[in-house]
This record gives C-alpha cells, structure tokens and sequence, in this order.
C-alpha cells in the first residue's frame, strides 16, 4: 500500500514540473538563460518518469485485484446441511440398567459376607 502512495506522489510530482516546463516554454517575456535543449532534457526525464510511475501503478492496481481474488477464492463457506435437533429419548445414562447392575452387586456382597460369617461359625463350633 505504501509503494501506491508513493507511486502516486512521483506521478502528481512529475506532473507539477512538466506543467511548471511548458509554462518556461511557451512563457515570451521569460529572461532565463536556459537553452531549449536543457529544457528538453529535463521534460524528456520528467516524461519518462512519468510512464514508469504510471507503470507502477498499474501494476500495483494489477496485483490489488489478484489479491481479492484470492482471498475470495480461499475464503471458507459452512453450510448446514441438517440442522441440529434435540433428541427424542436421552441414550446415556441408562438409569434402569445402572440400577439393576448396583442390586445385582450388593446381592452378591451381602450373599458372600453371609456365606462367610456362617463359615466362621461353623469352624468355631
């Protein structure tokens, strides 16, 4: 972006100074010991600093546009194809199951503790 700025500054710049030469050259009542020729030259650099300027910017306006291009080419779209919904019966946790599985653990703890309190006092008897 700075270079642009700064392509645009020479371009406005040597457009003062041709301006400022063709008023010395056409100017009648100017008293200036400049040569035609020295006034030419310098118009001449002036010139082609100018279509290199105006080179620069396009190719700056060249590289602007390539730029957007690609980033609307990589730029990422998310498209929903269902829409989420909430569900119908909960899967987790299985409260039944979980509660059948705790019973089914404390009858067996219960059931071994008893088997082993009957079998000390058998062997005490």
């Amino acid at each position: 972006m700075a270079w642009q700025v700064s392509a645009w500054a020479g371009f406005v710049s040597v457009l003062l100074a041709a301006n400022g030469l063709a008023h010395e050259m056409t100017d009648p009542d100017s008293a200036r010991s400049d040569t035609l020729s020295r006034v030419l030259g310098s118009y001449e650099q002036l010139e082609s600093e100018r279509k290199f300027a105006e080179a620069a910017y396009q190719h700056a306006l060249q590289g602007l546009d390539q730029s957007r291009a690609n980033a609307d080419r990589q730029h990422v779209f998310i498209a929903s194809f269902v829409p989420p919904s909430l569900p119908e019966e909960s899967l987790y946790p299985r409260r039944w199951r979980s509660l059948a599985t705790v019973a089914l653990i404390v009858l067996a703890l219960w059931g071994i503790g008893g088997l082993t309190v009957q079998s000390v006092r058998d062997h005490l008897a």
